[in-house]
């Protein structure tokens, strides 16, 4: 499952994760009205950032600090794996690689 938000505009991080959050607990509700089992769902997340026209691109750190606020507010804890994904140590490596780069830094 992949809920999208498109990142269209000058908007920042604040008004992502607002919008997200709201898009988010929409798809879940509908998820759970029909039954879904969230224990065998495939979650894919992107990212929380600001508008891809917004010159504040915001630091790795708070991408993913954003991002987990997002995951921790919004995925029912019986989705496997969705809060595993962005932990700390997944933060670490995104602080060392460069944001929007993954591919830099793993001998690629």
């Amino acid at each position: 499952m992949e809920p999208e938000v498109l990142l269209d505009g000058e908007h920042d991080i604040d008004r992502t994760l607002e919008v997200a959050e709201a898009t988010w607990a929409e798809t879940f509700k509908y998820l759970a009205d029909n039954k879904v089992m969230f224990e065998g769902i495939l979650l894919k997340p992107s990212m929380v950032t600001p508008g891809a026209d917004n010159p504040n691109r915001g630091t790795p750190e708070q991408v993913a600090d954003y991002t987990m606020k997002l995951l921790t507010r919004r995925v029912p804890p019986s989705v496997p794996g969705a809060r595993r994904a962005f932990a700390p140590a997944w933060r670490a490596e995104l602080a060392g690689v460069g944001f929007g780069q993954p591919w830099e830094g793993r001998g690629q």
